[in-house]
């Protein structure tokens, strides 16, 4: 999300670099539309990177395409709004549980202002709580979305410990005794055996 300005109707593709993104997608013909969707967010998930701003505009677009079929919402006004959804009914866009956990990942990292331009840009031109207010909405489609996913993860990984998520913490192992971690993305003790 480039500084923004009214009159721009889709919050989340609307930058050059979500245009570039879609365009390389949708011209693609591998069948790997969710791989290079997961490749964008990984990029804003590593740890101690230095975020570029259309990395994150490139993020901010694929986690709003992975999370379109769950709130549809977050594609209106888009440019070519009617022809990009019947394009994704034809790609695999599939909200995994690893593209939600990387997805909500990004959107955390995003609001860090540490190394990061997108939000030192929006930050300098005065557009920070817009754009962190935008970025929030997705955040939330990630913790909405995973209202199902539980009970596939409980089959996987057995029961889910206390508290949200869906057998992953952010940050911190969830075997009991294991100090936090930096930013890194881990998973439980059993799905690391997998």
């Amino acid at each position: 999300m480039s500084a923004l300005t009214a009159g721009e109707a889709n919050d989340f593709l609307r930058s050059d670099a979500a245009a570039t993104l879609l365009s390389e997608l949708r011209q693609a013909t591998d069948g790997r539309t969710g791989d290079r969707l997961s490749k964008v967010i990984r990029v804003v998930t590593q740890s101690s990177s230095h975020l570029v701003s259309d990395e994150v505009d490139s993020a901010i677009a694929a986690i709003a395409l992975l999370l379109a079929a769950n709130d549809p919402t977050l594609l209106d006004g888009a440019a070519d709004e009617h022809e990009l959804r019947g394009w994704l009914h034809q790609v695999d866009t599939e909200l995994t549980p690893g593209r939600r956990l990387a997805a909500k990942a990004a959107l955390d990292r995003m609001e860090i202002g540490i190394n990061n331009e997108w939000y030192a840009s929006h930050d300098n031109a005065g557009t920070l709580p817009v754009a962190l207010k935008a970025v929030r909405r997705p955040c939330v489609g990630c913790a909405t979305a995973c209202t199902t996913l539980p009970a596939a993860a409980e089959r996987r990984t057995g029961p889910a410990p206390a508290g949200p998520g869906v057998g992953f913490t952010l940050g911190t192992s969830s075997v009991p005794g294991n100090r936090p971690a930096s930013t890194e993305l881990k998973s439980s003790s059993a799905d690391r055996s997998r």
